[in-house]
């Protein structure tokens, strides 16, 4: 019964959202294995991103069920120091074509911003993670322009 509130809930109201001129962008973030309710909003979506950190449980997820990484791919909470990870960074960006051409790096800023309940641009504006994150605003924004607009 909880489910089907929350899929009226976002049904009725993703077209307000999207109608009202004050929300340029709306992120919703949810586990890709909602189903009904994964499905409904990718729908609704301009762009569906899924989270994958690059380790042998999220690389196993992936090359198992590739049906649920068929949207762009985002590299979270990448450490350039664990030779695991990068292995796995450089496998994924040779075998999967949807990896987003920004990846997000672990950074103690990322952790302390949200601590704050704070944006990390805002918390720490010269940090990594506020530049990977501006760094992936600015892939969006482009992706959804027009290319004449450009």
């Amino acid at each position: 019964m909880e489910s089907e509130n929350i899929f009226q809930f976002w049904s009725s109201n993703l077209d307000k959202l999207k109608d009202n001129s004050d929300y340029k962008w709306i992120i919703i973030d949810l586990p890709t294995n909602d189903g009904d309710l994964f499905t409904l909003l990718e729908n609704y979506a301009d762009i569906a991103i899924n989270v994958a950190v690059p380790e042998t449980n999220c690389h196993s997820r992936i090359f198992q069920n590739q049906s649920e990484y068929k949207n762009h791919i985002l590299i979270n909470k990448f450490d350039i120091r664990s030779e695991l990870q990068s292995d796995i960074y450089q496998y994924w960006l040779h075998s999967l074509p949807n990896i987003i051409p920004v990846t997000i790096h672990h950074d103690e800023a990322m952790l302390e911003a949200a601590a704050s309940k704070c944006p990390v641009g805002q918390y720490r504006p010269e940090s990594l993670g506020a530049s990977e994150a501006y760094a992936l605003a600015i892939w969006c924004y482009t992706l959804l322009q027009p290319r004449d607009a450009l």
